[in-house]
């Protein structure tokens, strides 16, 4: 269980550095829908498959909120970029 938590963290740090919110609800409930469907095909108890939902649910959140940060901070530090398109070379005429 715990390699299956590490990635999930993973796996909402690079969704919280790239995307945006969206996107982690629709990862939420397609994970909701695998674990279900593991859990119906492999015959597991369904107190397994709920505690690992939330295990997989709760870190991939986690993760999210990390690499959400981690975007904040990136931009913040990046140096700001000229919004004006000039020219790039003066021409000698």
């Amino acid at each position: 269980m715990m390699t299956i938590a590490i990635i999930s963290a993973l796996v909402g740090i690079v969704l919280g550095t790239r995307f945006q919110l969206a996107v982690l609800a629709l990862f939420v409930c397609l994970i909701a829908f695998a674990i279900v469907a593991a859990g119906l095909a492999s015959g597991h108890d369904a107190w397994l498959m709920i505690k690992l939902g939330l295990l997989i649910v709760t870190t991939l959140q986690a993760g999210y909120l990390i690499g959400s940060y981690i975007r904040l901070m990136y931009r913040a530090a990046m140096p700001a970029m000229p919004t004006s398109a000039g020219p790039l070379r003066q021409s000698a005429e």
